[in-house]
């Protein structure tokens, strides 16, 4: 066969590779009557490109002799899969290197995250190129290393826009949009990344209307313009808007309609979320998997279940997305059990299991299984912080944090936040001095922390002080001056609120009702109807405030309506309170009644509350029939007995 044979044997054989022809090819391989190292390369080139790690493996190991296209080609797709320890493995065993090679390694150790092995190879690298230069600014700024990725940056003696974009990527990924704004402004040359990656840093922010308008501005929009937007509004709990930049979507493929499966399955419209499901072209096991995860995160274990023993196969994923729903809803035993059954679990698993351990305060499980980990990463470390903090054991948090082989900004936060929450301002201060950068949840820890300490001044100072204040700040400054009494500050920081969400209006119902305002509380309330839908927290503050006010009618309006108006179960606090309420009002019957009618067992605060009730209207009669049933409850607290005497004792006099 002559070379311009095997020429024309190969062009068509990279041709189908670039469409994605993968079975066509291989058929074409094996056509080739005499294959020299430029087809076996190509081959081996048509797998890499379409991410078949384990063919291009085979074919390697096959070759009748290799070049270095050989190697770099092998190393390429170890790299592009994530797989560090065998692109460390293959780069060693190479009997020569280039450039190529080096930066493979380089970028295998940035996407993983392995800022400290990767700046070791940039420094042993004989020479630099742009790629390398590249590699490493991307590895800062995934990191959401703001001081190194402006270090590298400034350090480039060449730029191109992908290194702005990178740049402007590790701006986004902190959330800072003003300082994202300003070095967009400043780009030579902006692609259609540059765009997206400006929407997503007011996405982080949580600015949808700055969202919407830099996405109108924009000169041209692709697929991912569409899905970052559509992922916004969905985080943003906007079902709605979501579904309608859903339906206005010039096309769709299998991230935008995951995203709108998972909003979804978040609102609780399973149906419509398995219906989508079933309309994908490639119905993917990541997808289904994702599914289960959002599901258990909403609670909803039973579907969750359900949809997981649909799987016509399990892998890794979908064993962690179903382990991931047990931990979060509290079956810590059943998650203990999938874990188990899992001779290697990976990384994501025992970071799964380890979130399960600390929500469910598990110390001494969660730090038997960190000891165990022979591979952690920064959600590891940062988990075993929570863990600790979680429960007050701020010393070996501390430890823990001042171990960690590096820190970004989510660990910072969490030791921070460890501080705040348990009253040691002094050290949120200190954690807040030496941080080498911050974003609205930092802040947000220390305003809230300033609130729990009393320090309205304090509280006001760092408000002020927000560069880019997001919802979450503005709803804790609320918080704070609902939690000190301050509640006309309060009303007036609500009016000026960019931004109001179902929380906001909870912390100013409940801030209202117990500042003593249930008035003003109840005001609110239906004026909050017409814009928000209550939660149940409202219902408990609108309960509070008839009981305050003595409104049985009113409260028992309320109750009512939380199921046959807005689809709510009553808890046990609703029940407690519209207790109290009939109890205050000398409604006792109907107080006993409701308690003998409760879904559960009245608890020892339900007959304690009614007690209290018989002792105002001196009602013996229902004073020692309460009294019998807290000692049925084996109760040996004395206040039982005590309000039953001071009922004997109205008696006698």
């Amino acid at each position: 066969m002559t070379h311009a044979d095997t020429v024309s044997w190969t062009s068509k054989l990279c041709a189908l590779a670039r469409n994605g022809q993968i079975d066509e090819a291989r058929r074409l391989f094996a056509r080739i009557p005499q294959r020299d190292l430029i087809s076996w390369n190509a081959m081996l080139s048509a797998y890499a490109r379409n991410g078949l790690l384990g063919d291009a493996k085979q074919l390697f190991d096959g070759m009748p002799q290799r070049s270095l296209v050989s190697w770099n080609t092998l190393l390429a797709v170890y790299s592009q899969c994530g797989d560090v320890d065998e692109v460390k493995k293959l780069f060693d065993e190479m009997p020569g290197r280039d450039l190529i090679s080096w930066t493979s390694l380089l970028a295998g150790y940035a996407q993983k995250g392995h800022v400290d092995h990767a700046k070791q190879t940039f420094d042993e690298m004989p020479f630099h190129d742009l790629l390398a230069w590249s590699a490493m600014l991307a590895a800062y700024s995934h990191n959401s290393d703001l001081s190194e990725s402006s270090r590298v940056f400034s350090e480039m003696p060449e730029r191109d826009v992908g290194c702005w974009n990178s740049m402007l990527a590790a701006f986004a990924q902190l959330g800072d949009h003003p300082k994202a704004k300003e070095f967009f402004d400043q780009m030579p040359e902006r692609t259609i990344v540059s765009w997206n990656t400006l929407v997503t840093a007011y996405v982080h922010s949580l600015e949808l209307d700055r969202v919407r308008e830099i996405f109108h501005a924009m000169p041209e929009r692709n697929l991912v313009s569409w899905n970052v937007v559509l992922s916004a509004f969905a985080q943003h709990d906007d079902l709605e808007t979501t579904k309608k930049i859903y339906d206005e979507m010039p096309q769709q493929n299998v991230v935008s309609m995951g995203t709108m499966l998972v909003a979804y399955a978040q609102h609780g419209h399973t149906d419509r979320a398995l219906a989508i499901l079933h309309k994908m072209p490639v119905y993917g096991i990541g997808c289904v998997s994702s599914l289960v995860a959002t599901l258990g995160q909403q609670g909803n274990l039973t579907d969750a279940v359900k949809l997981f023993d649909s799987l016509p196969r399990v892998d890794l994923f979908s064993w962690t997305s179903l382990l991931a729903a047990y931990a979060q809803n509290g079956h810590v035993g059943k998650a203990v059990e999938m874990f188990d059954l899992i001779d290697e679990p990976d990384l994501a698993m025992c970071n799964a299991m380890l979130a399960g351990y600390a929500q469910t305060g598990q110390v001494l499980q969660a730090q038997k299984l960190f000891e165990r980990m022979e591979e952690r990463n920064l959600i590891t470390w940062t988990s075993m912080v929570t863990v600790y903090a979680a429960n007050g054991n701020l010393e070996e948090a501390r430890y823990v944090f001042d171990s960690m082989p590096q820190w970004n900004l989510v660990a910072w936060n969490a030791m921070l936040s460890a501080y705040a929450q348990h009253g040691h301002l002094e050290e949120s201060e200190k954690m807040l001095d030496q941080m080498p950068q911050s974003n609205a949840f930092t802040w947000t820890s220390m305003l809230a922390a300033y609130a729990q300490n009393g320090h309205l001044e304090q509280c006001k100072g760092v408000f002020d002080a927000i560069p880019h204040r997001s919802l979450v700040s503005w709803t804790a400054m609320l918080i704070a001056f609902a939690q000190n009494g301050q509640i006309y500050s309060a009303v007036d920081l609500f009016d000026r609120m960019p931004v109001r969400d179902s929380i906001a209006w909870t912390c100013l119902l409940v801030g209202s009702v117990q500042c003593g305002n249930s008035p003003f509380a109840i005001e609110m309330f239906h004026r909050m109807k017409t814009m928000e839908p209550p939660n149940e927290t409202c219902f408990v503050a609108m309960l509070l405030a008839c009981s305050h006010q003595g409104k049985v009618y009113d409260g028992r309006s309320y109750f009512t309506s939380m199921a046959f108006d807005h689809g709510l179960a009553a808890t046990r606090k609703h029940y407690g309170c519209l207790i109290d309420l009939l109890g205050r009002s000398g409604y006792l019957e109907e107080a006993r009644d409701l308690i003998a009618a409760m879904p559960w067992t009245a608890d020892y605060a339900n007959w304690t509350s009614f007690l209290g009730a018989c002792r105002e209207a001196r009602d013996l009669k229902n004073a020692a029939f309460g009294a019998s049933e807290v000692m049925g409850l084996g109760s040996r607290v004395a206040a039982p007995n005590l309000l039953l005497a001071s009922v004997l004792e109205q008696e006698r006099n």
